[in-house]
């Protein structure tokens, strides 16, 4: 929408490569104002002893299907059920940027395991603890969300039966988050058009949220400031 002109602002984490083509293909250059911090985060039912996951382990699950049980990984005995996003989606598009590397997901994941939806995939892992097979008492499974939004989802739909896993060994958490010392940190954009004059609306918007009055309503928003906030504006 932002690309044919419907919208002037978007706010949203770093696109896909399919994205940036469509654009780079309409001839429609894009501007991106860091405005937040974020993270891409694997998550599975708290219940799973399993605590660390690997780049090249992720990259093993999901796209070559060469690992598929939670001892490899340093857990129990149980089949890994990986859940996947659709392509166009935020977190879909992290996990193709910062882990896959050019692998795509494996199809067998895409045409039995996709969710489509933000707080499905969430659901899915948290759920499927009820529906595993007889006898699958240690199968877990594994998805992927963006830090702040399972925070947020948390605080709206009550405690979730989830736990995020460490990345290559390092945490997760806000400090980690917001100093990029975590692997899959990222931020989030305030995107417009290039060619959208400095005295337009959108423009004087995403400028703003990199104020200290805009990133106080990002934090509130609960979203990672990218600015250090001392005192209320």
């Amino acid at each position: 929408m932002l690309i044919a002109g419907d919208v002037d602002l978007i706010l949203v984490p770093d696109p896909s490569q399919e994205i940036r083509q469509m654009a780079e293909s309409s001839g429609t250059e894009l501007e991106y104002i860091p405005i937040g911090a974020e993270a891409l985060v694997f998550v599975t039912h708290k219940d799973n002893i399993v605590n660390n996951i690997t780049a090249s382990q992720v990259q093993q699950i999901y796209s070559d299907m060469s690992v598929t049980d939670w001892s490899e990984l340093g857990g129990l005995k149980g089949r890994i059920v990986p859940i996947c996003r659709n392509a166009d989606s935020g977190s879909q598009a992290q996990l193709e940027n910062l882990v896959l590397m050019g692998r795509t997901i494996n199809p067998a994941i895409e045409d039995n395991y996709m969710e489509r939806d933000m707080n499905g995939i969430l659901e899915m892992v948290e759920d499927y603890r009820y529906f595993a097979r007889e006898g699958e008492e240690s199968a877990y499974s594994l998805g992927y969300s963006l830090y702040y939004y399972i925070q947020i989802s948390e605080s709206v739909n009550g405690r979730r039966d989830i736990k995020a896993l460490s990345y290559n060994g390092i945490d997760p958490t806000p400090e980690t988050i917001v100093c990029k010392e975590y692997p899959l940190a990222i931020n989030y954009y305030a995107v417009v058009r290039k060619d959208l004059p400095a005295d337009h609306p959108a423009r004087k918007i995403a400028d703003w949220l990199v104020t200290t009055s805009g990133q106080w309503e990002v934090a509130i928003s609960g979203l990672g400031a990218l600015k250090t906030l001392y005192e209320s504006p």
